[in-house]
């Protein structure tokens, strides 16, 4: 797993963005279309019954929020999740890095997040 602030949205590899479409696809009854990011006709109530997603990092879990990947307007629900079929990693881009502190720390080849007051 990468982190990244100058990716905009999470990035992952295709088939476990495919596995997620499929899960919210089944609970939520949707239909997504795949763009540049995925997006379904949707209406309010379904863009608010999305999960949060939780990410585990050595030992600490870390939340991206519903509201940090879902973007619900005039009736279609976006995902601001990406895929990539060359890369087999996953990127943490700015949508995670609005909920959280981020420190890099070159020097010892380390990132450091605490809770964000403002997410």
């Amino acid at each position: 797993m990468i982190v990244d602030s100058g990716t905009s949205f999470n990035l992952m590899p295709e088939n476990d963005l495919n596995k997620m479409l499929s899960y919210f696809e089944s609970s939520l009854g949707l239909n997504f279309i795949m763009d540049v990011v995925p997006y379904t006709i949707c209406s309010l109530n379904q863009s608010e019954s999305f999960p949060d997603l939780h990410f585990k990092i050595d030992d600490t879990y870390y939340t991206l929020p519903r509201e940090s990947y879902v973007l619900y307007e005039d009736g279609v629900c976006a995902l601001k999740l990406m895929s990539s079929t060359e890369m087999n990693i996953w990127i943490l881009g700015l949508n995670f890095f609005e909920n959280y502190y981020t420190v890099f720390d070159q020097e010892n080849r380390r990132v450091g997040f605490a809770p964000s007051i403002h997410a």
